[in-house]
């Protein structure tokens, strides 16, 4: 039983994580157009400038799980704040890579990918928040996850994953920008949700 209420709302989770992060490109292909391939490839391309952190992150975030568990075992308190401190870390992380991205991210995207595609810093830099809630979003998951919060983290997850998909669908602007909008807002959502899910347990 208790196997699968973890199996279940991770696998929600886990799918969850796929439309955020992985979303985008497939979003712009579906939408077809003339040029959805083209586009398609320029989203791609500025979400992975973008996503390097979160490569960064999800070995960190792995090695979070057992040690929050153990935390939870000894003194549950030392969870909320464990996780307090490493989430002022990633929104300081979130601030330098937004401010990074949005300065130097359009020429980056041109010296790596080549002139044809240059982007707009406003996009970039909603790329960067999206990142920091998602670092957020994945490190509070792995903290609710060990006090046995797997449904309702799953609840916020898979809300945000409609947020995304909602918003996408009717912003105005081109796709890079209906893209890291929906991604911004998407991931801050989920963010708030579960800094909610955590603090009323802690009551």
């Amino acid at each position: 039983g208790h196997a699968l209420s973890f199996a279940a709302p991770a696998a929600a989770i886990a799918a969850a994580d796929q439309i955020l992060v992985n979303g985008g490109p497939v979003l712009v292909v579906l939408g077809g157009g003339h040029d959805a391939d083209r586009v398609a490839g320029l989203v791609f391309a500025a979400t992975m400038i973008v996503r390097i952190p979160v490569f960064v992150f999800q070995g960190f975030a792995a090695s979070m799980l057992p040690n929050l568990t153990k935390l939870q075992a000894q003194d549950p308190a030392r969870v909320r704040h464990a996780l307090g401190r490493a989430l002022l870390l990633f929104l300081g992380a979130s601030a330098v890579i937004t401010a990074v991205v949005a300065l130097i991210g359009p020429a980056a995207m041109q010296i790596v990918y080549g002139d044809e595609y240059a982007v707009a810093r406003l996009p970039l830099a909603l790329l960067g928040i999206g990142v920091g809630g998602y670092l957020a979003t994945a490190a509070l998951s792995q903290g609710l996850l060990a006090l046995d919060r797997g449904v309702a983290t799953a609840v916020v997850w898979c809300a945000s994953a409609i947020v995304f998909l909602g918003l996408y669908l009717v912003s105005p602007g081109d796709q890079l920008l209906r893209v890291s909008l929906a991604f911004a807002v998407a991931t801050v959502v989920s963010f708030v949700g579960l800094a909610v899910v955590l603090l009323r347990r802690g009551k």
